[in-house]
């Protein structure tokens, strides 16, 4: 299974440790664009719904936790 994350923000760093501490492997790959570039434009498009999406997970998490525990 390969997992792709955008960003190294507080999210990402949280991410990345939650990965490590399973004992799967991780890959860093950092990329820099001009301001302004198409590709800086997609870049953080990308980055945003990426964002958005872990940001979803953790609170459908949350409110699995909340579920099984009655919190």
């Amino acid at each position: 299974m390969r997992i792709v994350i955008i960003g190294l923000g507080t999210t990402g760093r949280t991410v990345l440790k939650s990965i490590a501490n399973e004992g799967h492997s991780i890959s860093i790959i950092e990329e820099h664009f001009s301001e302004g570039d198409d590709f800086a434009n997609i870049y953080h498009s990308l980055l945003m719904f990426v964002r958005s999406l872990l940001m979803f997970v953790a609170e459908q998490e949350r409110k699995n936790i909340a579920l099984r525990t009655g919190s």
